[in-house]
């Protein structure tokens, strides 16, 4: 018995999530599969009914409900996919209920986001009268009934982004191995190669692994490359068009697909929906907020509720690689939202609020604070993409917040060491600002500093100048001691050391009678790295033993990253090479979780150098000069230049590593490091172990070994916080790093790779 339609086309990916729904259903009598419109929750909610059809002896019945408008009729459409006759004189839910009873069955209600409401009247009915009934469901929202299971079906697997991808790394994505079935399919004769193996990567990635939106696109290798899909995905609704003549109507195209969800909207989570699509990195519940709430339309105290039921509708989704509590929109639905913002009209007001959010944020680099830590960039620097679109705009259209603006994303471009594009971004901006700008000796400041990183003395030195005199006209202390600190590290990027320290005394003097504590840290911290670039050592192990202890007793943060590595810099100065790394290697921790993204702080940079010194004065020549490699290469793809005195102590060490190897064991080893992608390089550089097999997955390290351990017993993420120690954004940092080393998708799938590969038990930690 039953009714199920048999599969067409192959089923790709998702074998995983088959052996757990397979489990969630022998255990949960009413299971749901969410997700947006595209995502396969059909086809995987079939297959699934087949691969369990033999345990149900009265079979898998699957009632398609796309094309049904009244919920009052739902029940009666269950009787006829089931095959009941209506009994004269008698209630059709009951009629249905008493066949099912006695019956062990599964019924499949396929796209319930419509008729959510009947939806969950008739499924809590049926199993509270069927004991021996199982409901599967799918729908773009959960149905909030007694007992439900939600299992979200996302995007499929998406190719990783490591350096020399090959055709086989390439088709261990799921979304890779779609798009070339399907693709071959449409055109027999296509085929992955190693010149397309990039575009193919890229296509699926900025189609976020949507199994429809891919399938769509792979239809177009009849008439175009993939690489001329690529270039038309901008103006993808209208590219992606033409599917199958026998899908449903809303499947065969993209622009259905979405409109689909976005006309089942009330009229406020469609102007959430639209306004949410300026924030192209993402979004917290402040940023969110600030773009939507216009105290109409949408009132800010009802967005928590509001971006929760966005997210039940696969609106918004959970931001990949996110520590916080971020979302975004799916590209798609971001540019469907797009569109009606800019019908709606209200693009302007949407960026001006947003504009207002950011210049807030970036009060401690344009305002009348100075910046102490990266916890206090961190808030601006994860809305990076969201500032950019937002400068980008107020460049467009003439607003005064341009120039505050673009210094404060040209702020966070410097500690990532994206100097060209701060540099470009803030030469616009200065040159279409007047002089009188209250930002621009902010502005001044950060393009300076860009400049001095890539060597560029002379501009840097015009506009440091620059910046110091309308600092010193304006009369306003805590601006003259930014300026005054870029005029330093100007200094020393000319090697020019005794003039950058007297620029930081100056800071220092100005700084400690304004009675602001954790100023006052930062100034001696500059002027300690001042000093032994100076060769001051003794100078500088003073002023560190004054600003350590201050900025612990009034920071609620951490030790930054910058002060670690002048702590190491001073050991090295002092010959102590064992404390030297025992600091840099903890300053370098704080980058592990991040370093999939490609980016290293120059901080992070400096840091990997400093330990490469440190290992030659350890005698461990090939350690140096595989971690001089990494740096080398790292500079010379940002063009990121070295403070001269840096320079010349790194170099004097690389040349004494290699002298203590054969001209071919010094070539092998700057290999090795050249082949070094970037999580690679940093896990060696942080424990210092060597693997010869290549750039596999990674080893854990003990405390992600820990947290395995402590996944797979069962702790949540807030026990694993209380049970280790650290923060519980901290372990959610860490267990995506580890989801991502080891290619897992949830937390079920750590759990049993730790309970295989760990052992049962206790973690490390909480044995006797």
């Amino acid at each position: 018995m039953g009714r199920l339609p048999l599969p067409l086309d192959s089923f790709v990916g998702r074998n995983t999530e088959l052996g757990e729904l397979q489990a969630l259903l022998s255990r949960h009598r009413l299971v749901t599969l969410t997700g947006p419109g595209g995502a396969g929750k059909t086809r995987l909610a079939v297959e699934l009914g087949l691969r369990v059809q033999p345990r149900y002896p009265a079979g898998v019945w699957l009632v398609e409900l796309a094309a049904l408008t009244d919920g009052a009729l739902l029940v009666q459409s269950v009787a006829d996919c089931l095959g009941i006759s209506e009994e004269i004189g008698r209630p059709i839910l009951d009629t249905v209920t008493d066949t099912l009873a006695p019956h062990r069955a599964v019924l499949l209600l396929d796209n319930c986001e419509h008729l959510v409401l009947p939806a969950a009247r008739l499924t809590e009915a049926l199993l509270s009268r069927c004991p021996h009934l199982r409901v599967l469901t799918t729908s773009r929202e959960p149905l909030d009934v007694p007992g439900e299971t939600v299992v979200r079906v996302g995007e499929l697997p998406l190719p990783g982004s490591r350096r020399n991808r090959t055709r086989t790394d390439l088709l261990t994505s799921a979304a890779v191995r779609l798009f070339v079935e399907r693709a071959r399919a449409a055109a027999p004769d296509f085929q992955l190669t190693d010149e397309n193996v990039d575009d193919v990567a890229a296509l699926c990635t900025r189609l976020d692994g949507i199994p429809l939106a891919i399938e769509l696109a792979a239809r177009r290798v009849r008439l175009l490359t993939v690489a001329e899909i690529n270039a038309r995905l901008d103006d993808r609704f209208r590219l992606l068009t033409r599917g199958s003549r026998t899908a449903a109507d809303r499947h065969r195209d993209l622009r259905t697909t979405i409109e689909w969800s976005h006309d089942l909207l009330e009229a406020h989570e469609q102007a959430a929906m639209r306004r949410l699509s300026v924030l192209v990195g993402g979004f917290g519940l402040n940023t969110a907020t600030a773009a939507c709430a216009d105290g109409r339309t949408v009132l800010a105290e009802d967005m928590i509720d509001l971006l929760a039921d966005l997210e039940a509708r696969s609106l918004i989704v959970p931001q990949r690689a996110s520590a916080a509590n971020r979302f975004r929109q799916l590209e798609s639905i971001r540019m469907y939202g797009r569109e009606r913002l800019d019908l709606a009209d209200e693009t302007d007001a949407t960026f001006d609020r947003l504009a207002s959010h950011l210049l807030r944020l970036a009060e401690p680099i344009v305002g009348d604070d100075m910046l102490h830590c990266y916890e206090e960039l961190e808030p601006l620097d994860i809305e990076r993409a969201n500032l950019t679109a937002t400068v980008d705009w107020a460049a467009r259209v003439g607003d005064s917040r341009h120039l505050p603006l673009a210094a404060a994303l040209g702020r966070c471009w410097r500690h990532h060491g994206q100097a060209a594009e701060g540099r470009a971004l803030l030469r616009t901006a200065l040159e279409s600002t007047g002089p009188a700008h209250p930002a621009r000796v902010a502005a001044l400041e950060q393009a300076a500093a860009l400049a001095a990183g890539q060597g560029d003395h002379t501009e840097a030195m015009a506009l440091v100048t620059e910046a110091t005199r309308l600092a010193l006209g304006a009369g306003h202390p805590i601006p003259l001691v930014r300026a005054l600190s870029t005029l330093a590290r100007v200094h020393l990027s000319c090697d020019r050391n005794a003039d950058a320290y007297a620029a930081s005394a100056r800071c220092l003097e100005i700084v400690e009678p304004l009675g602001r504590p954790l100023d006052t840290a930062v100034c001696l911290h500059n002027l300690a790295w001042t000093a032994l670039q100076c060769g001051n050592t003794d100078r500088a192990g003073e002023l560190m033993e004054s600003c350590l202890p201050l900025y612990r007793r009034h920071s609620p943060h951490p030790l930054p990253p910058e002060w670690l590595h002048t702590a190491g810099a001073h050991a090295l100065a002092r010959k102590d090479a064992k404390a030297a790394e025992q600091h840099l290697r903890q300053g370098l921790r704080a980058y592990l979780v991040s370093a999939d993204s490609g980016i290293l702080p120059v901080t992070g940079v400096l840091t990997l150098e400093s330990l490469a010194v440190a290992a030659s004065q350890r005698e461990q020549p090939r350690r140096a000069l595989r971690l001089g490699a990494v740096t080398s290469a790292l500079r010379r793809a940002r063009r990121l230049h070295s403070d001269p005195a840096t320079e010349r102590e790194l170099r004097q060490a690389l040349t004494e590593a290699r002298a203590r190897l054969s001209p071919a064991g010094a070539r092998e080893a700057e290999r090795e490091g050249h082949a070094l992608s970037l999580p690679r390089a940093l896990d060696y550089a942080v424990h210092d172990v060597w693997q010869e097999h290549g750039d596999g997955p990674l080893p854990l390290t003990d405390r992600e070994r820990e947290i395995a351990r402590l996944v797979a017993v069962g702790l949540t993420n807030r026990e694993l916080a209380q049970r280790i120690h650290v923060s519980q954004r901290t372990v959610e940092s860490h267990l995506e790093n580890i989801r991502a080393r080891l290619d897992l998708r949830s937390r079920a799938q750590l759990a049993a790779w730790a309970t295989r590969h760990l052992g049962a038990g206790a973690p490390d930690s909480a044995r006797g």
